[in-house]
């Protein structure tokens, strides 16, 4: 189904002509795969936007039930893919949210630079209310700041009175300069010594090497298999794999999501899979997703048992020495821990959060509502 958005003004996108189409089943995705890959090409969306990424998260997940790809085209073609999901919270509260299970450091949708000035969710969000009556708001987080998503939140009433667009946390980002003596130059002095005083102390311990795999396409697919199980030994032996809270890529439910995607985003030279090694045993790990040039750790661990050697330490400290070797200009850090995270970079990237009440008043109402109890 697709409907026209006459409203507001664009740069490059022809308000008159904006027609938008839902897909809900992942069978659908096959037939966008060359349209879809087109025009990730040319955008500047993350890692998390990859179609392979978001096929693995729905595979995971063992349904595609509540599925919503928003697909917006002009007469001069496909300029925009939202992908969204609905999620039930209760009987009485179901919500719109971005696609992709909340592992995405940041959502950036899929955008060509002729959204630019364009209120990309304005013509998304009234299609969905008029078509789609099973959800009650949407609400859409991690939106990074500066993001044509963000614009909808000033269009003109009565929609901008569905909507409310605030900041909510920051992601820690780590920019890589031409050379490590150059990042050294920028830390503090204390951090300094830090960075180069506790690899020295390990190695004269034993022999430290990093592998880090997935980031060209068509990787060793053996190395891969190998470097993705001493990561998962790594992730057993962690305080990750013994809280009830979070998610620990062993944990039962996100193992095959880490293998599967793992090997799909390694194909297209996408992943970021590094473990560090202490006298021939794997002591630390990070996983995440690279677009070069800019990466992103999505989960970290290391061994408690050498955790006075400080390995999970070294390893970001090899992990930025090799980024930055490898010309990479950016490492998106996520925005937990900050604390921990704040010793490697002062750096933030604002993230907003995006909600929209499809009842408009009365919305807002069963959602606060629907809070009070517990819902």
């Amino acid at each position: 189904m697709a409907e026209s958005a006459g409203d507001g003004c664009a740069n490059g996108v022809d308000p008159a002509s904006v027609q938008v189409e839902i897909v809900t089943r992942t069978e659908q995705l096959a037939a966008l795969r060359e349209p879809w890959e087109r025009l990730y090409a040319e955008s500047d969306a993350s890692a998390y936007a990859c179609l392979d990424w978001l096929l693995a998260v729905f595979e995971s997940d063992g349904t595609d039930d509540g599925l919503r790809i928003c697909l917006l085209s002009d007469r001069h073609g496909l300029f925009g893919i939202v992908p969204l999901a609905l999620r039930r919270r209760s009987a009485f509260r179901a919500e719109l949210r971005f696609a992709g299970g909340g592992w995405p450091l940041c959502n950036t949708a899929i955008l060509s630079s002729r959204c630019e000035g364009f209120p990309v969710l304005v013509p998304t969000l009234k299609h969905l209310r008029q078509h789609f009556h099973d959800w009650q708001y949407a609400r859409l987080n991690r939106v990074p700041a500066g993001s044509p998503l963000t614009l909808a939140a000033n269009s003109t009433p009565p929609f901008s009175r569905r909507m409310t667009c605030r900041e909510h946390g920051a992601s820690v980002v780590i920019l890589l300069p031409e050379s490590w003596e150059v990042y050294e130059a920028e830390v503090t002095p204390a951090r300094w010594k830090i960075l180069n005083r506790r690899p020295s102390e390990l190695r004269r311990r034993g022999e430290v090497r990093m592998a880090r795999v997935g980031l060209a396409a068509g990787a060793d697919e053996p190395a891969l298999e190998v470097v993705m199980q001493d990561a998962l030994t790594v992730a057993r032996a962690s305080w990750q794999a013994s809280t009830p809270e979070g998610r620990a890529i062993c944990d039962d439910q996100t193992r095959d999501l880490f293998i599967e995607s793992s090997r799909r985003m390694a194909r297209r030279g996408m992943l970021d899979l590094s473990v560090l090694y202490f006298n021939g045993q794997p002591v630390s790990f990070t996983w995440g997703m690279a677009r070069h040039p800019n990466t992103s750790i999505l989960k970290m661990g290391f061994d408690p048992i050498i955790h006075k050697l400080s390995p999970g330490l070294v390893h970001i400290a090899e992990l930025l020495r090799d980024s930055i070797d490898r010309g990479m200009c950016e490492l998106d850090f996520g925005h937990e821990f900050i604390e921990y995270k704040s010793r490697w970079s002062q750096r933030r990237r604002p993230l907003y959060e995006i909600t929209y009440f499809r009842r408009g008043r009365v919305g807002r109402v069963l959602d606060r509502l629907a809070e009070q109890l517990g819902q």
